[in-house]
């Protein structure tokens, strides 16, 4: 799977309005992001850091 597509996907779904119910693979997403984050290079690694400081599922799941 590619990785910035999950963490787009994670990033639209965690911002999405609850009304939408767009939350289906929030867990999934995340799960993925986490495995393959050791393996990313360090642009990918820096963005999804930046966005994990504001972010409730990934905030306690990845190094700041």
């Amino acid at each position: 799977d590619n990785i910035e597509y999950r963490f787009i996907r994670l990033i639209i779904q965690e911002q999405a309005p609850s009304i939408v119910r767009y939350r289906d693979n929030i867990e999934e997403d995340s799960a993925l992001i986490i495995a393959a984050y050791q393996g990313l290079d360090e642009r990918l690694k820096r963005e999804l850091q930046r966005y994990a400081a504001t972010s409730q599922v990934l905030n306690s799941l990845l190094p700041h």
